[in-house]
C-alpha cells in the first residue's frame, strides 16, 4: 500500500496528464475506427438490395452535421444468390431525406462478406414498394 501512495505522490502530475489525454483521445479514436469500418464496407462490400422494414429515431450521432439525424432501421436484405434476412442498423440521415424513409422503400447496401450483418447503405431510394421480392 505504501508503494502505491509513493507512486501517486511522486508521479501525480504525469498520471493526471496521461489520464486527461486518454479521456480526450479515446472518443476520437472510437469515431475514427467507426468511420474506417464504414469506408472499408463502401469500397469492398458486396452490393445487395434491401427493403426498409421499419424506421425509428435512434439518437445516434457519430460525425455528420447538425442537419443529420440518427435513425434506426430494420432492413430486409436480399443478397445476390442468397436467402433474404433481417438486419437492424443505424444510419445518419439528412433531415430532407427523413420523409422519404418509409417501409417498403428499396435501398442499395454494401454487405461485409465475412459478417453479413455488417452493412452500410450506399444509395437511398432505389425504388419504392417492391412487392415481388417481399412475396418471394
Amino acid at each position: 500500500m505504501n508503494v502505491i501512495v509513493e507512486i501517486l505522490a511522486n508521479y501525480w502530475l504525469y498520471i493526471t496528464i496521461f489520464g486527461t489525454a486518454l479521456l480526450l483521445i479515446a472518443p476520437w479514436l472510437f469515431v475514427w475506427r467507426y468511420q474506417q469500418k464504414r469506408r472499408w464496407l463502401r469500397e469492398n462490400g458486396q452490393i445487395a438490395q434491401a427493403r426498409i422494414f421499419n424506421v425509428w429515431t435512434s439518437g445516434l450521432k457519430i460525425g455528420g452535421g447538425s442537419d443529420e439525424r440518427g435513425m434506426g432501421l430494420m432492413l430486409e436484405v436480399y443478397p445476390a444468390g442468397g436467402q433474404p434476412y433481417l438486419v437492424k442498423t443505424r444510419e445518419q440521415v439528412h433531415i430532407f431525406d427523413l420523409p422519404k424513409l418509409t417501409p417498403g422503400t428499396m435501398v442499395e447496401v454494401r454487405v461485409d462478406p465475412r459478417k453479413p450483418r455488417n452493412l452500410v447503405i450506399t444509395s437511398w431510394f432505389v425504388a419504392h414498394e417492391c412487392s415481388s421480392k417481399s412475396s418471394a
